[in-house]
């Protein structure tokens, strides 16, 4: 990820791109020229594992495919989350949460350094989203302005964040989102109804200092899913260097809106992905999040 133009949202480059305290991951865990060197020093990974979440270690790579750890009887919503990293252990993040009985907080998002910066830059930017979305009871833009605020107080690294935050009443289907120069989701509606690209938005955190987030408001129906992905999906290269690009995105999900639940529309998604590459070395890490909104629970909880 390059560096954004500062001198405001138009000139920022959108960017790339973990369950009740889910997926975060990405720090590089050793400094090795070929692949068969990269082994994960788990020691190393260590502190940088939320405890208890599965994690699964290939070769160098943190793999990471939850359907969400949750509560079983919970029936409003449905999630799926998805972490890669490529060469190295990198900088895409994702979280989700409730902030209290009714309101799921979610995010993605991607540092723009590489190696142990990066990754610890990713690991703050987390934790204060998180904490700042407890505080302001999950109300995505002041959210935003205050990691944003937080973030660029101390950033000898010059590093910037983009980030996609969404706020779901679970039991009303009001979706309340703010992008940070983010790629923008996607609403994969029921009923026949065509695939839409919610863009709009402001700039990564830390590209401008005191920037006032505003967030967009929408109404889920019930069946309808937000699907969100970091650009290691969209410039996902191929041996040919053909990205993947968002026109097979979209291609992609607008097939996808008759999925019964969100690891089908995240797993078809991951597929298609790696059925593009077949087998390519990747350049950037890849992240997917799909939430899929049910409808109310039949006991009106």
């Amino acid at each position: 990820m390059g560096r954004p133009d500062r001198s405001g949202p138009a000139g920022c480059r959108r960017a790339p791109a973990h369950p009740g305290g889910a997926a975060l991951l990405g720090a590089e865990v050793g400094r090795a020229p070929g692949r068969s060197d990269r082994r994960p020093d788990r020691a190393r990974l260590a502190p940088l594992l939320e405890g208890g979440d599965p994690v699964r270690l290939v070769g160098s790579r943190v793999v990471r495919s939850d359907p969400l750890h949750r509560d079983p009887n919970e029936t409003r919503f449905d999630l799926y989350a998805f972490l890669d990293p490529a060469r190295e252990v990198g900088g895409d993040l994702y979280d989700f949460f409730l902030v209290d009985a009714d309101h799921l907080f979610f995010l993605i998002g991607d540092v723009s350094g590489k190696g142990l910066p990066g990754s610890l830059f990713m690991t703050v930017s987390k934790a204060l989203c998180k904490g700042a979305a407890l505080r302001q009871g999950g109300r995505v833009a002041p959210v935003l302005v205050e990691a944003n605020a937080e973030l660029s107080r101390d950033n000898a690294e010059g590093l910037f964040v983009t980030v996609l935050a969404g706020t779901l009443n679970v039991s009303t289907g009001e979706l309340e989102y703010c992008n940070a120069g983010h790629e923008p989701p996607h609403l994969l509606p029921r009923r026949e109804r065509p695939l839409r690209s919610l863009d709009g938005g402001g700039p990564p955190l830390c590209a401008l200092d005191d920037f006032e987030y505003a967030a967009t408001s929408l109404r889920l129906a019930p069946g309808d899913t937000l699907c969100l992905v970091t650009d290691g999906v969209t410039e996902a290269m191929n041996d040919s260097g053909k990205l993947y690009g968002r026109t097979r995105l979209a291609t992609v999900l607008s097939r996808l809106g008759d999925a019964t639940s969100a690891s089908q529309v995240g797993e078809a998604l991951r597929s298609d992905v790696e059925s593009f590459v077949a087998g390519a070395e990747r350049a950037d890490d890849m992240a997917i999040l799909v939430l899929r909104w049910i409808g109310p629970s039949a006991s009106g909880r």
